[in-house]
């Protein structure tokens, strides 16, 4: 299914698919939305009137050009019951339409943001494949900006190879279902 190269528009039709298929919180969860400026929004997933105890900062996955919001806040109102920790989650700009550094742009404004309402010493960056590579952008760009570090990191398979030469990409060509080299 994916192997055809498919469009961003297409890519984005089956995230919408795949996201009313997937996602959901359940009404018991809390979400409460936070503009961060003109151009971004965030979620507070969990009980975030306990933010200035710690939180999650997750930045969404979605090859930098697709955003399943439904099935993000599932899993993050998961991550914030499993740890009892708030986690904020970012609505990003997306490529093509806002070409890069835009998505790590928001994710510096947000993590800055955070900083204000919660100590580094608090805050836990967290990704998965394009949010993984954003939260290493993330941390490569705090401590030339000036900004103390997380208290962690966690990369859910973070996008890392742009070439699309590493050995797992030869080895699993035939086996991976998303993507090939």
């Amino acid at each position: 299914v994916w192997r055809d190269a498919p469009s961003i528009e297409m890519l984005r039709r089956r995230a919408a698919l795949i996201d009313r298929h997937f996602g959901g919180v359940a009404p018991s969860e809390r979400t409460h939305a936070e503009r961060l400026s003109a151009n971004l929004v965030a979620r507070w997933i969990g009980p975030y009137a306990h933010a200035q105890d710690g939180a999650i900062l997750y930045l969404h996955g979605g090859a930098f050009c697709v955003h399943l919001p439904a099935t993000y806040r599932a899993f993050c109102a998961d991550l914030a019951r499993r740890t009892q920790v708030p986690v904020l989650l970012p609505d990003y700009r997306l490529a093509p339409e806002h070409p890069a550094p835009a998505a790590l742009d928001d994710c510096e404004l947000a993590y800055r943001w955070l900083l204000q309402h919660v100590p580094a010493e608090r805050i836990v960056l967290a990704g998965d494949s394009a949010g993984g590579n954003l939260a290493l952008a993330l941390l490569q760009r705090c401590r030339p900006a000036g900004l103390p570090l997380p208290a962690g990191a966690l990369l859910l398979s973070p996008m890392t190879d742009f070439s699309g030469e590493g050995g797992s990409m030869h080895f699993n060509e035939q086996r991976d279902v998303m993507f090939t080299r």
